[in-house]
């Protein structure tokens, strides 16, 4: 405000000022209203455009703590479900391992111990070699290689896949289930199939062959034995006699020259109402001689047919689709009967096998694997 604006303003308001000097400061002091007025407009406007900044910013701030708020809570969620899911993943493979390791044996053992049951008691010279298992989330899975003599050597020929889950269900190749067929003494007369000498004499040297043989009569197993005694070639498998009439439904049956290898140890003479009595294995139980032990090797089969009567619903993929009532209808007749051979699987150098040919308790035989030599010589 200049001095002249302050005289005027004094002296206006003294009442000295002219008429005319009245009139024109007067004027004046309306349009200072008028710019005062404006100035404070400008100036409203211009703290609510500053508030509504303000407020704005505040609210996108405000939306950016919700929306960071909502992702950490999605996040807190996805984690405790994560972990829930784990803990319950844990739990019920805890559940699982605890289910076929417990007891002495465990399930493990004795479901390991059927499938080699079924394989070792209904495929000619096949038997469990490598496995492993695998125990997981409700399950537990069985993979083992399938192995078979030829000559020298004990060759892998197939895979086996069993799984337990909620049911067993095992896997093993087709043609495992091709092999030749034994045939029993009183019906030799009835086949007129290839003769396996035959084929043995068109071999050359230096050739091992897998032989099927039938025999002419039944014998019991030391008698089997016996006969195999001085000669160069291994005796595998052993056809047991389950009655003429049940034979094709299941196929032929028998029991491994070496034995089962169970896990643990069965004992058919101590049972509790229908079930097997389990206990520990024993160095001693398995223990069998080159050429001895017959009786050992009978127990031990009809152990191994039990054992897959009482876990039917895990040998039956052996049993074709025989029932386990024709099952226990073989476990019959052999506990009635005895366990009678009338078929050998034997293996070794073709022309020694042909030798067979000669012996009266040999009837019919067939070919079923061929090799070149890997043949050690032994004299059993």
């Amino acid at each position: 405000m200049s001095d002249d604006f302050k005289n005027k303003l004094e002296a206006y308001n003294n009442g000295k000022l002219t008429k005319e000097e009245k009139i024109e400061f007067e004027n004046e002091l309306d349009k200072m209203e008028v710019y005062q007025s404006h100035l404070n407009n400008l100036m409203d406007e211009q703290g609510k455009a500053e508030e509504n900044e303000n407020n704005n910013e505040k609210g996108k701030k405000q939306k950016q703590l919700v929306k960071r708020g909502k992702w950490r809570a999605r996040l807190q969620n996805a984690l405790t479900a994560l972990a829930i899911i784990l803990i319950i993943m844990v739990v019920c493979i805890s559940i699982t391992v605890t289910y076929f390791t417990w007891g002495e044996p465990d399930r493990f053992k004795i479901y390991t111990d059927v499938i080699q049951a079924g394989v070792a008691t209904t495929k000619p010279n096949i038997t469990i070699g490598s496995s492993g298992t695998n125990i997981g989330f409700l399950t537990m899975k069985y993979d083992a290689e399938l192995r078979k003599w030829i000559g020298g050597e004990h060759e892998t020929v197939g895979e086996l896949h069993s799984s337990f889950l909620f049911g067993p269900s095992t896997e093993i190749p087709n043609d495992i289930h091709q092999q030749p067929y034994f045939i029993y003494p009183e019906q030799q007369h009835m086949y007129d199939s290839p003769d396996g000498f035959d084929q043995l004499e068109h071999l050359p040297e230096g050739t091992v062959a897998e032989l099927f043989v039938s025999l002419s009569d039944y014998y019991e197993t030391n008698e089997v034995l016996q006969k195999f005694v001085g000669k160069n070639m291994r005796p595998t498998w052993f056809a047991v006699d389950t009655g003429v009439n049940n034979e094709d439904e299941i196929g032929p049956i028998g029991f491994p020259y070496e034995g089962y290898h169970f896990k643990a140890d069965y004992d058919i003479s101590k049972k509790e109402g229908d079930s097997l009595l389990i206990s520990e294995d024993t160095e001693q139980s398995r223990s069998t001689k080159m050429f001895d032990d017959g009786e050992k090797r009978n127990k031990e089969f009809f152990e191994a047919l039990i054992l897959m009567e009482e876990y039917y619903s895990i040998a039956n993929t052996f049993l074709w689709a025989s029932s386990k009532e024709k099952l226990s209808e073989k476990i019959n007749y052999i506990d009635e009967n005895g366990t009678r051979i009338y078929g050998v699987v034997v293996t070794g150098p073709s022309k020694e096998l042909l030798k067979l040919k000669e012996e009266d308790w040999i009837g019919s035989s067939a070919i079923s694997e061929k090799r070149l030599w890997n043949w050690d010589d032994i004299v059993n």
